[in-house]
């Protein structure tokens, strides 16, 4: 059941709510500019959404242990008070808008799982604090992030902070599973912004970067030096920055890459792609690895083919026998645990039989890796080619 308040109720009382919400209401909108006072939707449960308009003032404590909430719509403009939403442990996921200002504590321990901060927002201390479910933090531009903002949010892995965003000290303190961050010219970052981040292991940031402590077993490059890396390497130059730097981080990781490394890059070209195994098999020399990719690869390419016919097709097209089952074996895995993909991408005969030489013999990778067009000669296919060779 939805409750709409009307337009002309300014302040939104305790009294109010508890004299006009019908019983059993599940969602509620409030009106342009209205005040929300202090504790007024308190420990009302049954709320599932929250819509909350333009210019609205939201005060402490507001919704605060409203445990059914799972979704709140924030507009443009809107002021939230601290410890507004603190512990609505079901509320999954937070709309925000531009020019939004979030009040110390106002969603902590709540249940969010992926988080976008729009320009001109000003999130205070401890605001996502303990959000341990919190997997995806997005920052846009113009974004102020105080100390503690995600404190203890051990979810997060990955973090890119664009230009004119400014993190304040111990912003991001005890991320535990934060591994990469990505630090882009322009952007404001304080000495201990990092702090206790233990497994914080990639970090890229601009030339001219200094003053921030990390982790002394970090591996720290400059973005100058990722666009070094790719100059001599034909088929990989041309790629976005952050396809550069995921792969960058594949090559030079210090632990084995999982399902979760291959699903950051399975929207590139199968032939960028084996441009891609290439390179990590020259720098690690871990054939077992490249062997592994080569497969998840090979699986994204068979799009909703069931396991049989994809294995089928292999071995005919490359003339792989029912012993051979070092790669074959890999795909099956690799299938059975893979998701499903809705774009086809079939590989022409010479393809197949390009990798089956990968997958066999690493003969093939050499120090100067360009473009697997170029290895397998005429018979490559971008993404997205027709399947008449193999008909």
């Amino acid at each position: 059941m939805k409750w709409t308040i009307p337009n002309n109720i300014t302040s939104i009382t305790k009294r109010y709510v508890g004299s006009n919400m019908p019983f059993g209401t599940t969602s509620i909108e409030i009106p342009k500019g209205a005040h929300i006072v202090h504790e007024a939707f308190k420990s009302r449960t049954s709320l599932t959404l929250v819509i909350i308009s333009q210019g609205v003032r939201v005060d402490n404590y507001a919704f605060m242990d409203c445990t059914g909430l799972q979704k709140v719509v924030i507009s443009e403009g809107v002021k939230v008070g601290y410890y507004a939403f603190q512990f609505c442990t079901q509320l999954v996921d937070v709309v925000l808008t531009k020019d939004v200002s979030i009040g110390d504590s106002a969603f902590k321990r709540t249940g969010l799982r992926k988080l976008v901060i729009h320009e001109g927002t000003n999130v205070d201390y401890r605001a996502f604090g303990q959000c341990t479910a919190l997997k995806e933090v997005i920052i846009h531009e113009g974004v102020a992030i105080s100390s503690w903002v995600f404190l203890g949010c051990k979810g997060l892995t990955d973090l890119i902070i664009p230009k004119g965003a400014r993190i304040d000290s111990e912003s991001f303190f005890g991320c535990t599973r934060l591994k990469r961050v990505v630090i882009h010219q322009g952007a404001e970052v304080h000495r201990n912004a990092f702090a206790y981040c233990s497994r914080l292991i990639f970090i890229v940031i601009p030339d001219d970067f200094s003053g921030v402590d990390f982790p002394s077993h970090a591996l720290i490059v400059t973005q100058t030096q990722i666009e070094e890396f790719y100059s001599d390497k034909n088929g990989l130059r041309d790629l976005e920055l952050e396809d550069k730097i995921k792969i960058y981080q594949l090559c030079y990781r210090r632990s084995d890459f999982n399902r979760a490394d291959f699903a950051q890059l399975s929207h590139l070209s199968v032939s960028t792609m084996l441009d891609v195994i290439q390179l990590c098999h020259l720098i690690t020399g871990n054939a077992q690895q490249s062997k592994q990719l080569l497969a998840w690869t090979m699986v994204t390419g068979f799009a909703r083919s069931n396991e049989s016919r994809m294995l089928t097709w292999f071995k005919r097209m490359t003339g792989a026998s029912s012993s051979d089952t070092d790669v074959l074996d890999e795909i099956a895995k690799a299938r059975s645990h893979g998701p499903t993909v809705t774009a086809q991408e079939f590989l022409s005969v010479e393809e197949w039989r390009i990798i089956k030489c990968l997958s066999k013999s690493h003969s093939l990778f050499s120090p100067n890796i360009g473009s697997s067009r170029a290895v397998m000669g005429s018979g490559a296919l971008e993404q997205g080619s027709g399947v008449s060779s193999m008909t």
